[in-house]
Protein backbone atom coordinates (compact mmCIF):
# COMPACT_ATOMS: atom_id res chain seq x y z
CA UNK A 1 0.00 0.00 0.00
CA UNK A 2 1.37 3.34 -0.96
CA UNK A 3 -0.58 6.47 -0.08
CA UNK A 4 -0.70 8.59 -3.21
CA UNK A 5 -2.85 11.55 -2.18
CA UNK A 6 -0.92 13.39 0.47
CA UNK A 7 -1.70 16.82 1.84
CA UNK A 8 0.88 19.59 1.88
CA UNK A 9 1.16 19.20 5.67
CA UNK A 10 1.80 15.44 5.29
CA UNK A 11 4.53 16.02 2.68
CA UNK A 12 6.15 18.65 4.90
CA UNK A 13 6.06 16.20 7.82
CA UNK A 14 7.66 13.47 5.75
CA UNK A 15 10.41 15.82 4.59
CA UNK A 16 11.00 17.14 8.09
CA UNK A 17 11.53 13.55 9.30
CA UNK A 18 13.68 12.70 6.26
CA UNK A 19 11.23 10.06 5.03
CA UNK A 20 10.76 9.20 1.34
CA UNK A 21 8.04 11.19 -0.42
CA UNK A 22 7.95 10.15 -4.09
CA UNK A 23 8.39 6.39 -3.80
CA UNK A 24 6.67 3.54 -1.99
CA UNK A 25 7.66 3.31 1.67
CA UNK A 26 5.90 1.50 4.48
CA UNK A 27 7.47 3.87 7.00
CA UNK A 28 6.21 6.91 5.08
CA UNK A 29 2.74 5.38 4.85
CA UNK A 30 2.72 4.60 8.58
CA UNK A 31 3.79 8.18 9.32
CA UNK A 32 1.00 9.62 7.13
CA UNK A 33 -1.59 7.29 8.67
CA UNK A 34 -0.43 8.42 12.11
CA UNK A 35 -0.88 12.06 11.12
CA UNK A 36 -4.36 11.36 9.78
CA UNK A 37 -5.31 9.44 12.91
CA UNK A 38 -4.13 12.33 15.10
CA UNK A 39 -6.13 14.79 13.00
CA UNK A 40 -9.28 12.67 13.26
CA UNK A 41 -8.84 12.55 17.05
CA UNK A 42 -8.40 16.29 17.30
CA UNK A 43 -11.51 16.85 15.16
CA UNK A 44 -13.63 14.51 17.30
CA UNK A 45 -12.12 16.07 20.43
CA UNK A 46 -13.63 19.42 19.42
CA UNK A 47 -17.08 17.96 20.15
CA UNK A 48 -16.13 16.98 23.73
CA UNK A 49 -15.88 19.73 26.35
CA UNK A 50 -12.32 20.42 27.42
CA UNK A 51 -11.18 19.73 30.94
CA UNK A 52 -11.22 23.43 31.78
CA UNK A 53 -14.81 23.77 30.51
CA UNK A 54 -15.81 20.84 32.71
CA UNK A 55 -14.05 22.46 35.67
CA UNK A 56 -16.02 25.68 35.04
CA UNK A 57 -19.30 23.76 34.98
CA UNK A 58 -18.40 21.88 38.18
CA UNK A 59 -17.36 25.13 39.85
CA UNK A 60 -20.62 26.82 38.86
CA UNK A 61 -22.68 23.87 40.13
CA UNK A 62 -20.77 23.89 43.43
CA UNK A 63 -21.51 27.61 43.82
CA UNK A 64 -25.21 26.90 43.26
CA UNK A 65 -25.13 24.13 45.88
CA UNK A 66 -23.35 26.44 48.34
CA UNK A 67 -25.90 29.21 47.73
CA UNK A 68 -28.80 26.82 48.27
CA UNK A 69 -27.25 25.56 51.51
CA UNK A 70 -26.85 29.13 52.71
CA UNK A 71 -30.41 29.96 51.68
CA UNK A 72 -32.11 26.87 53.08
CA UNK A 73 -29.68 25.71 55.72
CA UNK A 74 -28.35 22.29 56.46
CA UNK A 75 -30.98 19.89 57.80
CA UNK A 76 -28.45 18.00 59.87
CA UNK A 77 -27.27 21.22 61.51
CA UNK A 78 -30.88 22.17 62.28
CA UNK A 79 -31.40 18.76 63.86
CA UNK A 80 -28.23 19.19 65.88
CA UNK A 81 -29.42 22.58 67.14
CA UNK A 82 -32.80 21.09 68.11
CA UNK A 83 -31.06 18.20 69.87
CA UNK A 84 -28.82 20.66 71.69
CA UNK A 85 -31.91 22.59 72.78
CA UNK A 86 -33.47 19.37 74.13
CA UNK A 87 -30.24 18.53 75.91
CA UNK A 88 -30.11 21.97 77.50
CA UNK A 89 -33.76 21.74 78.61
CA UNK A 90 -34.07 18.20 79.96
CA UNK A 91 -30.57 16.80 79.46
CA UNK A 92 -31.62 13.37 78.20
CA UNK A 93 -30.97 12.71 74.52
CA UNK A 94 -30.70 8.92 74.93
CA UNK A 95 -34.50 8.71 74.89
CA UNK A 96 -34.54 9.95 71.29
CA UNK A 97 -33.92 7.56 68.38
CA UNK A 98 -31.98 8.52 65.25
CA UNK A 99 -35.30 8.67 63.40
CA UNK A 100 -36.68 11.09 65.99
CA UNK A 101 -33.63 13.33 65.64
CA UNK A 102 -34.00 13.25 61.84
CA UNK A 103 -37.68 14.13 62.21
CA UNK A 104 -36.75 17.06 64.47
CA UNK A 105 -34.28 18.18 61.84
CA UNK A 106 -36.87 17.99 59.07
CA UNK A 107 -39.39 19.83 61.23
CA UNK A 108 -36.88 22.58 61.98
CA UNK A 109 -36.11 22.88 58.27
CA UNK A 110 -39.82 23.15 57.40
CA UNK A 111 -40.25 25.85 60.04
CA UNK A 112 -37.26 27.77 58.68
CA UNK A 113 -38.68 27.55 55.14
CA UNK A 114 -42.12 28.75 56.25
CA UNK A 115 -40.54 31.62 58.15
CA UNK A 116 -38.48 32.70 55.12
CA UNK A 117 -41.49 32.41 52.81
CA UNK A 118 -43.57 34.57 55.11
CA UNK A 119 -40.80 37.19 54.97
CA UNK A 120 -40.75 36.94 51.17
CA UNK A 121 -37.17 35.65 50.89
Amino acid sequence: MSIKNRSKQEVEGLLAHKLPVGKASQLSDAFVLGMRFEQSLSQSHDMVPTFTEQEKVISELQKQVDNLQIKYGDAWFDGFMEAQSIHNNDGNLEDYSSDSILHLSEHAEEERTKHKQSKGE
